[in-house]
């Protein structure tokens, strides 16, 4: 079946040559590689973390810039919304519900011109791998309608990753290819065959120049499904470490899944090399949020082995950062990033910037990368996003970006978020969860059941943080400095008249759902577009 996608991939970049998709100025547009890895927190991979083992991406750090201060969402999601449109993540509908459960009747709203929309713009051939959630109910929220050319990969939120079997019940496989469920191809460890998607795609364009002469450049989107929950990866890569103890083979698989993320890098940025594609990539990789630290060991975690197909557990690390995913603590919100390519000037390799920049950004600076305008006047809200290009690429010395909106919540009348300005950061909301620092890796045998505390930061007496002194957050200093809270109140406030999402959760529809599951050989899809049944069936 993945010789079929191989030929349909080919004969695609065929036809976009035919239709002029490709012109003479191409060469100086580079690939464009974006690897989104999900849930991996702060303390990861090996340029943070010696345990693990990571040696192309420590390779590529080294030899690019890591980006020290980048943010993203607190969830899934809304990362992914915020990079495809150029917008901060809290104008998002599905900040209020992360697009769960898949039932739900909501995507990334059609108004927006995407990502993948504009660089097709500019001649690019797009490509989706891996993971989407970003809607799916009806077809038009599906990549194929939102400026990708292929797609593979599945449409919901998380699965299991070898069955495919998505997390519903009763239950659903989702794994998608173009624009039908993807028959017949469940049952393997998604890190190789999302991976081995990748490479046909490379391979296909290789072909395609050496036949012709020309070939459009490349932008692949590969959203890594790992490190997400359920944890687990294949016993070659958790073989890999000798921990010992209880939480061995927890710690293990898990860190056996971040090597997986590593060998996903290098067969592609190898696959580049032999199609002699590597001297114009750039390559960014980094994570959608911090790690879900909140589990319990003995409530599942303890059970994870190397060799498990189950593996229900959130575990991670974010060390030494507060907080965890679904906070808007540097532990949630802070991810690691780089860099890294021969397009990266050599000037700028071996840096470190710290100054801020936001998922939002990669909008307009990879527009600007490929040559075309940014602007989206059509959409719902305005453009957020700044090109950092010139701060990346060492053009100029200070990032242009001095302000990020972590959340900013009107769902109800209790209006709660968090900002950043400059150093200093401004937390208002009451009940904050997950407040604490969750050590080196959580949970595990010496820590089965972290603390759960709580930061009260209510309206009239909001936390105030100098992340540039206090990057792990220790030191609530508002009492210190009242005026800075005011001037941050201010601003805070000031986003009330921004562009919000509705307050009310869009609809769910399981009768719908399931029906177009029964009527799929057990695999979800658009239950909301009109369908007809398979002609053949599918593996479950």
């Amino acid at each position: 079946m993945m010789t079929t996608r191989r030929v349909v991939v080919g004969l695609l970049l065929f036809v976009l040559m035919a239709a002029g998709h490709v012109h003479g100025k191409q060469q100086k547009q580079p690939h464009i590689i974006f690897f989104l890895t999900d849930d991996l927190g702060w303390n990861a991979p090996s340029f943070h973390n010696n345990e693990i083992i990571t040696p192309t991406l420590h390779h590529l750090h080294a030899n690019g810039v890591e980006l020290y201060s980048h943010y993203t969402y607190m969830f899934c999601s809304p990362t992914r919304a915020s990079f495809l449109t150029g917008r901060f993540p809290y104008k998002h509908e599905m900040t209020n519900t992360n697009l769960l459960p898949p039932t739900r009747m909501l995507g990334l709203d059609l108004s927006y011109t995407t990502l993948a929309d504009k660089l097709k713009q500019a001649n690019y051939s797009t490509h989706h791998i891996g993971k989407w959630h970003l809607g799916m109910y009806k077809k038009e929220y599906t990549p194929r309608y939102r400026g990708f050319d292929t797609t593979f990969g599945f449409l919901t939120g998380g699965e299991n990753h070898y069955t495919q079997r998505a997390f519903v019940s009763p239950p659903a496989v989702d794994l998608w290819d173009e624009e039908a469920p993807a028959y017949g191809m469940n049952g393997t460890w998604t890190g190789k065959m999302f991976t081995d998607a990748a490479l046909d795609i490379i391979r296909n364009n290789a072909q395609l120049r050496n036949a012709t002469g020309d070939a459009p450049p490349l932008f692949i989107y590969f959203a890594l499904h790992d490190v997400h929950a359920p944890t687990q990866s294949p016993v070659r890569l958790a073989q890999l470490y000798n921990f010992t103890g209880d939480d061995a083979g927890l710690k293990s698989t898990f860190y056996g899944m971040i090597s997986g993320v590593d060998e996903a890098v290098r067969n592609v940025t190898d696959a580049l090399k032999a199609a002699g594609m590597w001297n114009d990539t750039l390559l960014v990789w980094t994570s959608d949020n911090g790690s879900p630290t909140m589990g319990s060991f003995n409530g599942g975690c303890k059970n994870v082995v190397p060799d498990s197909r189950g593996g229900a557990c959130m575990c991670g690390s974010n060390y030494p950062l507060r907080g965890s995913k679904h906070t808007n603590f540097e532990g949630g919100v802070r991810t690691p990033t780089f860099v890294s390519g021969p397009v990266l000037p050599a000037h700028m390799r071996g840096k470190r910037l710290d100054g801020l920049m936001h998922v939002c950004d990669w909008y307009s600076t990879l527009c600007s990368v490929a040559g075309v305008d940014p602007a989206d006047p059509g959409g719902i809200a305005p453009l957020d996003a700044i090109d950092m290009w010139p701060y990346i690429s060492g053009a100029v010395s200070e990032s242009p970006r001095d302000f990020i909106v972590h959340d900013h919540r009107m769902f109800t009348s209790n209006i709660t978020g968090a900002i950043r300005k400059g150093d200093w950061k401004l937390f208002v909301d009451p009940d904050m969860k997950w407040a604490n620092w969750f050590g080196f890796f959580a949970p595990n045998a010496s820590v089965p059941d972290p603390p759960k505390e709580t930061l009260q930061c209510p309206r009239e007496s909001p936390c105030l943080f100098n992340i540039k002194k206090d990057m792990t957050e220790q030191h609530n200093v508002a009492k210190e400095h009242p005026l800075v809270v005011m001037e941050m109140l201010a601003l805070f406030d000031s986003l009330n008249n921004e562009y919000h999402p509705p307050k009310d959760a869009a609809p769910t529809n399981s009768t719908a759902f399931y029906a177009y599951v029964n009527a799929h050989n057990g695999f979800l899809g658009p239950f909301m577009s009109p369908y007809a049944a398979p002609e053949d069936d599918g593996q479950q």
